[in-house]
């Protein structure tokens, strides 16, 4: 047994030595394109789950759809792996789905038919994707009395039958779950559009939002069915910048976290912060807070464990205004959740002296 086992291993370290002594030595090749375009295929296939395939799809339509504002409507069987998106009111462009590189990423995996009119347009156009081609594209002999558009995805992921199993195996809360928090944010960034997301199941509306212009907090409550007493509001202004922060007021005693997004309004970009470092703030916030909480008598020894602080920032504007009123609301949640504020100007230097003092 030792014999067999160390004949081809000594043949392997003599073909090692003759390629290290040659003066070639071993080569890597790279990828061609197509071998490269299949990886990335199949990288994106194996990290989806059932609701971010929902969701992309949904984007889609939001992002090839000029000024949405309507209704729309999700019909989604997890048990089946099957996607509608209806609109009425608007329409997507065909031509812009056809250059839009996250739906060309989703036809590669599953059948895609879409019936639209966008707005402005008096035809139907009709297209279907089958393996990742465009199979057919035409105008519909049928047109349609108003804008809107229907795209159905089927067979999603039959090309990769254990990715396919997998999804099939999880639960439906889960499925949901994910679901609400994907898409809050599509929801909450397109307030014209109003949105019912419905299981084909037991065609019940699972959630959705009440639109149009409706406001953040009446997005949130309806997308994760909240209580609206559930919900705390700190907002604050400073040089035409303002700052809102929403939190569930249970913070405390949550064990996982909902919702976590920062929303800016239309110019409001910092060229100095992103979004995460916002987050990072909140977050550090919430962990001071519990922090002094757990420093008291009553609690000797505890507040070791990070807060599941579920919280939606909306910051309306840029530069030194709005991160002074971002500290201000941070400021105010200390006083609120943890008596006076320990919070300085926000920063390494704000971190710092927390970490310090804590």
């Amino acid at each position: 047994t030792m014999a067999a086992w160390s004949e081809p291993r000594v043949a392997n370290l003599t073909h090692c030595a003759r390629m290290a002594e040659s003066d070639e030595g071993p080569r890597v090749r790279k990828l061609d394109e197509r071998s490269a375009e299949c990886l990335r295929y199949s990288s994106w296939a194996s990290s989806q789950s059932f609701a971010s395939v929902v969701v992309s799809l949904l984007g889609a339509v939001l992002m090839c759809s000029p000024r949405p504002s309507g209704s729309v409507r999700v019909l989604f069987d997890a048990k089946r792996l099957l996607c509608r998106v209806e609109t009425e009111g608007f329409g997507a462009d065909p031509d812009l789905l056809v250059e839009h590189e996250g739906f060309r990423l989703l036809t590669k995996f599953a059948t895609v038919s879409v019936v639209t009119r966008p707005r402005g347009s008096l035809e139907t156009r009709e297209l279907l994707w089958r393996d990742g081609d465009l199979a057919g594209c035409g105008v519909s002999s049928c047109v349609s009395v108003s804008y809107c558009s229907r795209v159905v995805v089927k067979d999603l992921l039959a090309n990769l039958p254990v990715r396919r199993r997998i999804l099939l195996g999880t639960r439906h809360e889960k499925h949901l779950a994910s679901l609400r928090a994907l898409a809050f944010p599509l929801m909450a960034s397109n307030q014209g559009a109003s949105f019912d997301f419905v299981s084909s199941l037991d065609g019940e509306r699972k959630f959705g939002s009440a639109g149009p212009d409706s406001s953040l907090p009446s997005v949130l409550v309806d997308a994760f069915g909240l209580d609206p007493r559930a919900l705390v509001e700190i907002s604050a202004g400073r040089e035409g910048n303002r700052a809102t922060l929403l939190y569930l007021r249970d913070w405390r005693s949550s064990k996982q976290v909902l919702f976590e997004h920062v929303f800016r309004a239309k110019g409001g970009e910092d060229a100095g912060r992103g979004g995460e470092s916002w987050v990072e703030e909140v977050r550090l916030a919430a962990w001071c807070a519990l922090r002094q909480e757990a420093a008291g008598p009553e609690n000797k020894g505890g507040g070791r464990k990070r807060p599941h602080f579920s919280f939606v920032l909306r910051l309306e504007g840029c530069g030194k205004g709005a991160a002074e009123a971002l500290i201000e609301v941070l400021r105010a949640f200390s006083r609120a959740e943890s008596g006076p504020s320990t919070l300085g100007l926000g920063g390494a230097r704000g971190r710092e002296a927390a970490a310090l003092k804590w």
